[in-house]
């Protein structure tokens, strides 16, 4: 296993070489790591130490955060603390939910009390410690998450992500069962409401942090910041002089490592461009995720104009609110944004075909 962990960081390794020098990339700044995409705790830490020390050694800048996630099976309060001296901040644990019978119907071998016991592990070895939680899984009951909000927030953590399931790609998709949404918007909004009572801010639709300890990394996305995605499945977002390229990585792990950096050598054009009008689309649809929403100098002069006259309506009804530099939803719609980007894509989409 430990020559299968070396060939993989190698070619890793080399991947991001490739991006370096490929876009002239060695100048920029590094905010920040994040280790995912699977089972990274899976690796032992003195490989997750070599790559950090190489991706920090090929960018300015120290990252204000460098993040693992971790399956609760996997950590332990030793291993927490080789992560710490590695000098990551944060572990992500992916715990879902602390109901025994959800984490058996999402697939998750560890019990209730495993995942209490990785989230100490962490919080005692000095990190800050982000869990993940699920809502809306088949059969889960508001009492059933009520429990589990209430869990979390009596945990010194510092950070909660909590999601909506989503079936596709899931095990729960063969199953063919009737979901209750009204029952999941029910939930949307307790969720809310029941964090609002604690310490825990919310910052952006899914994510809620305590102290100002947003995660940095989440929050690169949601401002369509760049980032380099390595290994399989791992997507990348570029900008060069104002051109964004993406491009996504095949999932699949055998040709990753035995074709993949050949292919990317031999290619003359990686991934696809995108086009003016879906950069903007998809920086107004990240950045209206965030409570605080997205700054107006995050947008060029053409894309300011453009939304100027696309969204003028909605600011006039209240639904939008312009301030300070920003532009936010109003507070009470945040949680239907996908109705109200409904109503902005077919404003902007009227006046493109002009």
């Amino acid at each position: 296993p430990l020559k299968v962990y070396r060939n993989f960081l190698e070619i890793l390794i080399r991947e991001l070489d490739w991006w370096i020098e490929r876009y002239s990339l060695g100048d920029r700044r590094l905010l920040s790591i994040y280790l995912g995409g699977g089972t990274p705790s899976l690796i032992p830490p003195e490989f997750v130490g070599f790559l950090i020390s190489e991706v920090k050694r090929r960018f300015h800048g120290e990252p204000m955060e460098i993040t693992l996630e971790a399956n609760p099976e996997d950590l332990d309060y030793l291993k927490a603390l080789n992560y710490r001296a590695l000098g990551i901040t944060r572990l992500s644990i992916g715990v879902q939910t602390f109901s025994l019978f959800g984490l058996r119907l999402l697939g998750r071998r560890y019990s209730p009390e495993e995942a209490l016991r990785a989230i100490w592990s962490a919080l005692e070895s000095g990190l800050k410690v982000n869990i993940d939680l699920i809502y809306g899984y088949p059969f889960q009951e508001m009492e059933n998450l009520l429990k589990d909000l209430e869990i979390a927030s009596n945990l010194p953590i510092h950070h909660i992500s909590i999601y909506e399931l989503e079936e596709e790609g899931s095990r729960l998709t063969t199953w063919n069962l009737e979901r209750d949404q009204e029952l999941i918007e029910e939930m949307s909004l307790k969720i809310y409401q029941v964090l609002k009572e604690t310490d825990f801010r919310r910052y952006e639709i899914s994510n809620y942090a305590r102290d100002g300890n947003q995660s940095v990394h989440n929050l690169g996305y949601w401002l369509y910041e760049d980032w380099i995605g390595l290994g399989p499945s791992a997507v990348s977002k570029i900008t060069l002089d104002e051109e964004v390229i993406r491009y996504k990585v095949p999932p699949n792990l055998r040709y990753y490592l035995s074709e993949h950096l050949r292919v990317l050598e031999e290619e003359k054009r990686v991934g696809e461009f995108l086009s003016p009008s879906e950069v903007l689309w998809e920086k107004l649809v990240m950045g209206l995720r965030l409570v605080e929403g997205i700054p107006l100098e995050r947008f060029s002069s053409w894309e300011v104009s453009l939304l100027s006259l696309a969204l003028e309506p909605l600011i006039r009804a209240g639904k939008l609110l312009l301030s300070g530099g920003r532009l936010r939803v109003r507070g009470d719609l945040i949680d239907t944004l996908h109705l109200l980007l409904l109503e902005i894509e077919e404003r902007i989409s009227e006046i493109l075909e002009r």
